[in-house]
């Protein structure tokens, strides 16, 4: 991935997205550690039980670097579902109270504004980015093993084909930092919750040895949703990047505990 550094935040891109003039997309880092904060230093999300006066400012910074007002910087309080939320301007015409509602259950955004932020928090689970540059419309979605197994990545083209005349050939698509095959560590039931939903389990799976457990490779699983969708292989551009063997620069739910932060995996349209 490309690493930039801007105002003294790290941000990471996709190479294959960095290619449009249209786009910003981001990736954001713990942006430095501090012994014993688990939230240090640079949480985004205000859902995991941080001290919201220091996810405010973390926000305004981000939002600083992204050249827009905090209040364009949408990020959804997530519940490891499939609900999709199509934002148009009239978002933008309600009052926080009524914001935070529309957002609430929400693990997939789209949206064709301009200068909006839409991002997905995560610390282990699978962030996609999809862009389709023909109808200028992105989407950010929170893809957990939960998420992946509903299919949330293909319902959401489905509606991005339906809203807005999205077609397959046109979406590229990015898969974000994230837990990998190497330790994500499951039991039966989701071993078998990703079988009965119809993944090829011998491309996704490793082997059991004794009494291990099996392992589950999410980024390939998203892949092969995408690919099922119709994507092209070469308009996919997976990160490779592990939370959890790198949390030192990303924050890892099972590494850390769930009570740290969150990293944003986002995007945005410079223009309609």
């Amino acid at each position: 991935m490309i690493v930039r550094k801007e105002k003294n935040i790290e941000l990471l891109s996709f190479p294959l997205f960095s290619t449009f003039k249209e786009i910003e997309n981001f990736v954001t880092t713990r942006n430095g550690i501090t012994e014993g904060d688990n939230y240090s230093a640079f949480n985004l999300s205000p859902y995991c039980g941080d001290n919201p006066a220091r996810v405010k400012k973390n926000r305004e910074q981000l939002a600083s670097v992204l050249n827009i007002t905090p209040d364009r910087l949408i990020t959804p309080f997530q519940t490891h579902g499939n609900r999709i939320f199509c934002l148009d301007s009239n978002f933008f015409l309600l009052n926080p109270e009524n914001k935070e509602k529309q957002l609430l259950g929400i693990d997939s955004l789209i949206t064709s504004c301009p200068r909006t932020a839409i991002a997905v928090s995560t610390a282990d689970c699978v962030p996609v980015l999809l862009f389709d540059p023909a109808n200028k419309v992105i989407a950010a979605i929170h893809a957990g093993w939960r998420g992946t197994v509903s299919h949330i990545v293909s319902k959401t083209i489905e509606e991005m084909k339906i809203r807005y005349n999205t077609t397959t050939e046109n979406l590229f698509a990015a898969i974000g930092p994230s837990i990998g095959p190497e330790y994500f560590e499951v039991g039966d039931e989701v071993f078998e919750a990703f079988r009965n939903a119809g993944y090829k389990m011998e491309c996704i799976t490793g082997k059991r040895i004794g009494n291990k457990k099996y392992h589950i490779d999410l980024w390939g699983a998203n892949t092969e949703e995408l690919l099922t969708a119709g994507l092209s292989p070469d308009h996919i551009d997976v990160s490779g990047l592990c939370t959890y063997s790198h949390n030192d620069k990303f924050f890892s739910a099972r590494k850390l505990g769930i009570s740290s932060g969150r990293i944003l995996t986002g995007i945005m349209l410079n223009r309609s």
